[in-house]
């Protein structure tokens, strides 16, 4: 069995921590506070290209 990491994880987890970098934990923790959805980083996300984000925006009946 080989065990080592596929070359795209390596992308794959540092193109996610950029995304990320601009969303400090204080961000979560207001959503949560108000009880709201992160769209913005949804939104980012999907600008992205990363699934599952892609899937929320797409129109299928719901907001």
């Amino acid at each position: 069995m080989d065990f080592s990491e596929p070359a795209d994880h390596q992308a794959i987890r540092e193109g996610i921590r950029r995304v990320c970098a601009d969303f400090p934990d204080e961000y979560g923790a207001r959503l949560d506070q108000a009880l709201e959805f992160p769209w913005d980083f949804y939104a980012r996300l999907a600008e992205g290209g990363w699934p599952p984000a892609e899937l929320l925006t797409c129109p299928r009946g719901g907001h």
